[in-house]
């Protein structure tokens, strides 16, 4: 999820903060000029995609608007800012019941724009967010603010109609809540006149914009107690939404509307003593099917109540009392004015009822909710509209005038801070040049002496195997003869159980030597540069001959051993005594270390180019901290098998050494106490 910008709170002295700032502005307009053009392709894609957004918004559908804008956000990497901003205006809507993470995401949605260039090509995006700052500031209740706000995006260059109209139903939300109704309802009415200019949004959020302009500016002016006007807003209102059944608008957008519409119009009848339509449009208001998860039907609901109540039809009334009151149980927060209204019509019923004490309680509680919400609207209501405007004018005048001292007072810096800097740079330049001459001769002469110095360690590393080499081969004879002799002795039926031990060490001790000394000549006392021939090689067959020359260790265990592979020849280049030795390794290893009774399981699969080789078993498994050490050569993770196995310590270094030889990698996964699977994975051969 991407987060709100951070609130800037502290202020940097002027003489430190124009400098910098015209340097990174500099930077930044450097920075954007280079990628301009290929942002100007996609900004109509762009405005297209983020017009789909709004009107999954207007749906109700947030969820699918965020993962939508995510896929936008990845699609349009070099150019995140309006995209970002889309999203923090969805999170202002999401977040009205937490005052100040909505303002700060409404402060990141305009702090976006910080970019000239940006603003220019997505003019559109960036009014929206001035609205969404606006309407955060409303929910605050900074109204005088929030003026500011909407002042600021009808000022901005290039809108459409439809943004226009939804600066101007903003504006229309205060004068009704300040209790301005027919100026609240005129600029209502002058929003819809505005969407018939309105050719890019999408049908569907066209259609909701149109008809709430249109049944709001209807309820303004009935409000307003201009019965003919809202009389003609609510019909040209039912015109509209009859107008929409080709097939564009979906039902579900359709229905809910005409609940709306319905319920005033049969509120305005109400008022004009026309009883009998107005019953007709309030039944038809509750029973369009739709499903009634906001209280919507709770205001058509009262208003027949007041009307069969006055009509002497208490059966009816009580039933939509009752209705009503259920609704005002789940949705009181979002009715605070209807649940007023129901009190105070309650209060009626019961007083034509006879019921007295009981009317005069509803009555008192009507009163009291009713102050309650004077209370809550007073700020609102002693806001002067047109005065604020001539003020924000005034204010903008003043920014313009203080911006302009700010620019030359910038622009005298940064000649400033110009012409000092190319001083340093031509003095550091020189100096460096200096240094770079100097540096450069001292450099040749230490990389001569870096060149002897390498030689004559190279001569010593070779000089030092070949001693090692000698060294090793050398002790294998003498070694050779100790155990040859240890097995003839061993031979000999009067040897003692004491002594015959003793020769069996001897022995076992100087196989081991000889072991390790191969496996020396097989790794690091090898030639480094030794070529390594290599044939088109069946790795099944290789792993299936090693597998079974390897029984008689498991049988010794009474482990399975088994290998799997059911394609047949899978083949690689390689070199088949190296490969062999890397296989035994690993699957004598596995053996090893595992229990008694164990399993051992090898495996083969080819992957596109690639051979896997699986070596399992269910040992003892690896220790934490062995893991990262333990292909070293002579290794420190040495540990005896699972019946006591003498270690050497270098078969993994090896098989390492082996397969990266061959292109390919090999490594393992173990949990101990589980066991421990490793791969190997090899060039296939086609």
């Amino acid at each position: 999820m991407l987060p709100p910008l951070p609130q800037i709170t502290n202020r940097l002295k002027a003489s430190f903060i124009f400098p910098a700032l015209f340097l990174f502005s500099l930077a930044s307009v450097i920075s954007f000029s280079g990628c301009t053009g290929g942002i100007v392709v996609n900004v109509g894609e762009i405005t297209n995609q983020l017009q789909t957004v709004d009107s999954l918004r207007l749906a109700h559908r947030t969820d699918s608007a965020i993962s939508f804008l995510f896929g936008l956000r990845d699609k349009y990497k070099n150019l995140p800012t309006p995209v970002m901003a889309a999203y923090y205006r969805i999170r202002v809507d999401q977040e009205r019941d937490n005052e100040y993470t909505m303002n700060l995401y409404a402060d990141s949605a305009v702090a976006v724009f910080n970019n000239g260039e940006i603003t220019r090509l997505f003019p559109v995006e960036y009014a929206k967010a001035l609205v969404a700052k606006g309407e955060a500031c409303s929910i605050s209740q900074k109204f005088n603010l929030a003026l500011q706000f909407y002042e600021k995006a009808a000022e901005v260059n290039d809108i459409t109609g439809c943004t226009r109209s939804l600066v101007l139903s903003k504006i229309a939300g205060i004068y009704y809540d300040q209790g301005n109704y027919r100026m609240a309802g005129r600029s209502w009415y002058n929003a819809y006149l505005l969407l018939d200019n309105c050719s890019e949004e999408i049908p569907q959020k066209l259609f909701m914009l149109k008809q709430g302009n249109l049944d709001n500016a209807g309820l303004a002016y009935d409000r307003a107690s201009d019965l003919d006007s809202a009389a003609f807003c609510y019909l040209t209102d039912i015109t509209f939404l009859n107008s929409q059944n080709a097939g564009k608008i979906d039902s579900s957008l359709l229905n809910p509307s005409r609940l709306v519409v319905y319920d005033n119009l049969g509120g305005l009848y109400i008022k004009l003593g026309r009883n009998d339509s107005a019953a007709y449009y309030l039944e038809k208001s509750i029973s369009i099917k739709f499903p009634k998860v906001d209280g919507i039907l709770i205001p058509p609901l009262l208003k027949l109540a007041d009307l069969y109540t006055r009509t002497g039809n208490y059966k009816k009334a009580q039933d939509a009392f009752d209705h009503s009151g259920r609704l005002l149980q789940s949705f009181s927060k979002r009715n605070s004015d209807s649940k007023v209204k129901w009190h105070k019509l309650y209060a009626e019923f019961l007083l034509k009822n006879n019921k007295i004490p009981a009317a005069y309680n509803e009555l008192a509680e009507s009163i009291r909710l009713q102050d309650s919400l004077d209370k809550s609207n007073t700020v609102v209501k002693n806001l002067n509209v047109g005065k604020e405007f001539s003020t924000i004018q005034q204010q903008h005048t003043l920014e313009e005038l203080k911006i302009k001292e700010k620019v030359n007072q910038i622009y005298l810096w940064a000649i400033t801070i110009v012409v000092l800097l190319s001083l340093i740079i031509i003095f550091l330049a020189y100096r460096n040049l200096y240094k770079s001459r100097k540096s450069h001769k001292d450099t040749i002469l230490h990389n001569k002496d870096l060149q002897k110095a390498l030689g004559e360690l190279e001569a010593a590393n070779k000089n030092y195997l070949r001693i090692m080499r000698i060294m090793a081969h050398d002790l294998r004879n003498p070694l050779g003869g100790i155990t040859g002799i240890a097995s003839m002795v061993l031979r000999e039926e009067r040897l003692s159980d004491d002594a015959k031990r003793m020769v069996q060490l001897i022995e076992a001790t100087g196989n081991h030597s000889i072991e390790m000394i191969n496996e020396l000549f097989r790794s690091g006392l090898a030639e480094e540069n030794e070529p390594m021939a290599v044939q088109r090689l069946d790795i099944s067959a290789l792993l299936n001959d090693t597998v079974e020359l390897l029984q008689f260790k498991a049988n010794e265990k009474t482990q399975l051993l088994s290998f799997e592979n059911d394609k047949g020849p899978v083949w690689s280049n390689a070199n088949h005594e190296k490969l062999w030795r890397v296989f035994t390794n690993i699957i004598v290893n596995a053996i090893k270390f595992t229990q008694p009774g164990g399993e051992v399981r090898v495996s083969l699969k080819q992957s596109g180019n690639r051979v896997i080789i699986n070596i399992t078993d269910n040992g003892i498994g690896i220790p934490e901290k062995n893991k990262a050490i333990i292909f070293d050569i002579f290794t420190e993770a040495k540990r005896a098998g699972t019946m006591g196995e003498k270690p050497f310590g270098l078969g993994l270094s090896i098989s390492k050494n082996i397969i990266e030889k061959h292109g390919g990698r090999i490594w393992f996964e173990s949990v101990m106490g589980s066991g421990t699977t490793f791969y190997i994975e090899l060039p296939s051969a086609g």
